[in-house]
């Protein structure tokens, strides 16, 4: 996307330009949402067996983290895909640095007190300056109020897949084992992506189209 929206921004293509920032952002939010939610509700049964014993401590510090696969693909887009092509280059640098002091800052805090959960959480804090510097500096042009009527849908039904994933460990009960958490993964994700043909998202269903309609021919050919 960044060759791009170069290239809309040296044709001075503004609007064509902003619509692809619009739909970058979308699909941050239908990927970002299920994979930050889908590794809080999984950390717990993901965590023990992967790493075995002795790190009792990684699934709270993977929840803690989670949110950062969201944050960073927000900032992503908002700055190398519209900052750094529109020559606001100067604007990026400082939402990066006053990212990289607020790190700074928290951590010289809170790892005293909290440690390895401190850090944690002084980076997405930081993470979540960055983004949220980026979107001051964008909201002429990109407005943050459209961004979330265009992403509700993911938000919803990546909360219906959390509770999903939540409630069926809950009542199994079962020993973390890969199995255990492929099982897990696989249910979030069949009702993340069926709760969003149901509520009949375009931008889902539109990319479904895309891809079914590329493998169908590679299927063809295979059988012949």
């Amino acid at each position: 996307m960044i060759p791009r929206n170069s290239k809309e921004v040296a044709e001075g293509h503004e609007e064509k330009l902003i619509e692809n920032i619009y739909k970058a952002l979308r699909f941050t939010f239908l990927l970002g949402v299920p994979l930050t939610l889908g590794l809080i509700a999984t950390a717990n049964s993901f965590s023990p067996w992967f790493f075995g014993t002795g790190f009792e401590k990684v699934p709270y510090l993977i929840m803690i983290f989670s949110p950062i696969v969201l944050i960073i693909g927000l900032s992503n887009v908002l700055g190398l895909q519209y900052l750094i092509p529109k020559k606001n280059d100067g604007k990026f640098t400082i939402a990066i640095t006053s990212g990289a002091i607020i790190n700074l800052c928290l951590n010289l805090i809170l790892i005293r007190f909290y440690k390895s959960y401190g850090a944690a959480i002084a980076s997405v804090i930081a993470e979540f300056s960055v983004t949220t510097i980026m979107f001051i500096f964008v909201r002429k042009e990109i407005s943050f109020l459209k961004m979330l009527k265009q992403c509700y849908k993911y938000i919803i039904s990546g909360l219906i897949m959390f509770g999903v994933v939540f409630l069926t460990q809950y009542f199994l009960k079962l020993d973390a084992n890969p199995l255990f958490t492929m099982i897990l993964v696989l249910e979030g994700a069949c009702t993340y992506f069926l709760l969003l043909f149901i509520l009949r998202d375009s931008a889902f269903i539109d990319g479904s189209k895309k891809i079914i309609g590329k493998l169908i021919p590679h299927i063809k050919k295979k059988n012949k």
